[in-house]
């Protein structure tokens, strides 16, 4: 009777255990399913993953970084990293095509073309997910050779700076995936050296305008003087002199001498004359 009690109280603790671990996966599977149901409502998968790959995007470390992340909140990412588990459950096979449908949502036309192809019918995201992984980290020796070049030929053209540094910073990371990581000190080096070769082309430019602007000027002022110039010898008198009416006049003043003097109508003498003062009064 005795060990009979022991024996009951000793299984006492063991039930509740049991009790409480059955809660926690009961728990455990109503959050899933509850999960699971909010993903199958998700009507446009670009409102979580905003990045869209296309064949020639240098996006994809951030497009798989915002995927794993949503995946991660609907307790999906056991479909693309890991490969298709032993027992199928029928809540299993609807969520895998959800994230089948999401990953050919985030993908442009083309792009799902390239990946449809090189995945067998009836595949699963698994296999959609390395068929993307192996379009932008397949062939890394051509891609990262293509990539470098832009990396170190980038221009700004019409790009603010912010967005400038942006897409330099965008080109590192995706350097970076493909097994070439670039340092904090060449990007820093990269992207002034750009921006210094700008600053003195620009240095140039506003130099060529200044001169342009002071050759007109210049040319102005010299076409203004010859013109006010011009203005004052055909108002002026001529510096060679009086015209040859007056020098006419100042000969017959000149053989009428005496006469005119005594009489006082003419003041002096042609040859006492200023060069350019007409002051024969007759």
């Amino acid at each position: 009777m005795t060990r009979t009690s022991t024996v009951s109280d000793a299984s006492v603790p063991g039930d509740g255990d049991g009790d409480l671990h059955g809660a926690l996966l009961f728990h455990e599977a109503a959050a899933l399913l509850n999960l699971h149901a909010q993903a199958v409502a998700v009507q446009n998968i670009r409102s979580l993953v905003p990045v869209v790959l296309d064949i020639n995007s240098s996006s994809y470390s951030r497009w798989r970084e915002q995927f794993l992340l949503t995946l991660g909140r609907y307790q999906l990412q056991d479909h693309v990293l890991q490969d298709q588990p032993a027992r199928i459950s029928p809540d299993w096979t609807r969520m895998d095509c959800v994230v089948r449908s999401w990953l050919y949502g985030t993908l442009s036309n083309d792009l799902v073309d390239i990946v449809l192809s090189k995945s067998p019918h009836g595949s699963i995201a698994r296999t959609t997910w390395l068929a993307i992984e192996a379009q932008f980290l397949g062939n890394k020796e051509a891609r990262t050779l293509h990539l470098d070049a832009r990396f170190r030929t980038f221009v700004q053209g019409d790009l603010s700076i912010t967005d400038y540094c942006k897409r330099f910073k965008r080109m590192a990371d995706d350097l970076a995936d493909l097994g070439e990581p670039v340092t904090d000190r060449m990007l820093v080096l990269n992207v002034l050296r750009r921006l210094r070769r700008l600053q003195d082309r620009f240095h140039r430019a506003c130099q060529n305008v200044l001169s342009v602007k002071t050759h007109r000027r210049e040319a102005t002022g010299n076409t203004k003087s010859r013109e006010a110039a011009g203005a004052l010898a055909a108002t002026g008198p001529s510096v060679n002199g009086p015209d040859p009416g007056t020098r006419r006049r100042f000969r017959r003043c000149r053989a009428w001498h005496l006469t005119y003097t005594r009489s006082g109508r003419c003041e002096r003498a042609f040859d006492d004359l200023p060069a350019c003062t007409n002051t024969c009064k007759h």
